[in-house]
């Protein structure tokens, strides 16, 4: 649910900021509470009551400028479900812009839905794939051969607990497989003139 003219105030900001590639908006749990965005070590910037530059923003309401899409392309088809949006600021930073918090305009967001009901081993394999992905992307092979063995470490030693689900079993046995014999393409990074 959009909040009182949320759209128009990001694409007002985004047009008054041209170094602004992109901004989202303060998400709202359904009972009004503030979102977390990003990740656990990532800042806290969805406390923020000014806007503030950020290294990116969740892409359930991500507003992008034209001439950055012209410029970078759309979200990457190789990401399935998660990462994208990720990928996509990062994109959009390497190029040269900046990517906005924009506290004054709110959005409900219904997050996790998609994937908060049970495990699901296909959003769970999807997901680290384009974490993998994701890392050789915009971190190089060496990086990524690196965040490859330290995933298969992690997960081996969480195989024990997986033993009585075997949805979880496979699926982590999948990921490890996956992340073993380095089943991911090399990205084809290109930026449009």
């Amino acid at each position: 649910m959009v909040k009182e003219a949320a759209f128009n105030k990001m694409i007002d900001f985004l047009d008054a900021h041209p170094e602004a590639g992109a901004c989202g908006p303060k998400l709202l749990n359904t009972d009004g509470t503030v979102q977390p965005q990003g990740g656990v070590l990532g800042k806290r910037f969805w406390l923020s009551q000014i806007p503030i530059p950020v290294d990116f923003v969740i892409g359930a309401a991500l507003m992008v400028k034209r001439v950055v899409i012209q410029k970078v392309g759309l979200m990457d088809e190789n990401l399935f479900f998660y990462n994208d949006d990720l990928d996509w600021c990062m994109s959009i930073r390497k190029a040269g812009w900046k990517i906005y918090f924009l506290p004054q305009a709110e959005i409900v967001h219904y997050g996790g839905y998609s994937s908060r009901r049970q495990f699901n081993p296909r959003l769970f394999v999807e997901g680290f794939k384009g974490g993998l992905y994701f890392c050789r992307k915009h971190y190089g092979e060496t990086v990524y051969h690196i965040y490859r063995l330290v995933l298969c470490l992690c997960l081996l030693l969480c195989l024990p607990f997986q033993i009585l689900n075997p949805n979880k079993l496979l699926a982590y046995l999948s990921v490890i497989a996956i992340a073993w014999h380095g089943q991911i393409p090399r990205p084809m990074i290109k930026l449009k003139t």
